[in-house]
């Protein structure tokens, strides 16, 4: 579990800013930060109830969804975590290339096979397009993609 955390809080450690939203809202983003460091602190209900309050005062930030996602995985709440990931990818399919192993990882564990597979696939294709396509291409995304792919 503690391995997990790790790989979630990285993940969550990148700039919260994408393609979708240029201007974010600075109350969205103090809830965004508030939620980074309850996920810190290990107290993922906590992150929960800060990042939701983020996605509600600003819709677009991904990245708050995202902080959902890896609350509910680390919850146990699978199902809730691969909704949170396709939505994501719904809104913005160049969001992250490693978000598409996360949604399989997701949906694998709520028992979604199918629809997992698909998501590794598409992780793995994705690996022959430019890293600089996606709006999360950070040395940290970079990094965990490569624990991914082994």
């Amino acid at each position: 579990m503690r391995i997990l955390y790790s790989i979630l809080v990285l993940l969550l450690s990148c700039p919260i800013i994408s393609s979708a939203q240029l201007i974010p809202n600075a109350n969205a983003v103090e809830a965004y930060r508030n939620g980074e460091q309850a996920l810190l602190e290990k107290h993922p209900q906590q992150a929960l109830r800060w990042f939701e309050k983020s996605l509600s005062q600003q819709p677009d930030l991904l990245a708050a969804r995202r902080g959902i996602a890896v609350c509910y995985e680390l919850m146990r709440e699978y199902p809730k975590a691969a909704e949170q990931y396709e939505a994501i990818l719904s809104t913005d399919s160049l969001f992250s290339r490693s978000m598409y192993y996360q949604a399989g990882e997701a949906m694998f564990k709520a028992g979604e096979t199918e629809k997992a597979l698909a998501y590794f696939r598409k992780f793995e294709a994705l690996q022959a397009v430019g890293v600089d396509t996606f709006s999360l291409n950070t040395e940290r995304e970079l990094e965990i993609e490569k624990a991914y792919l082994k």
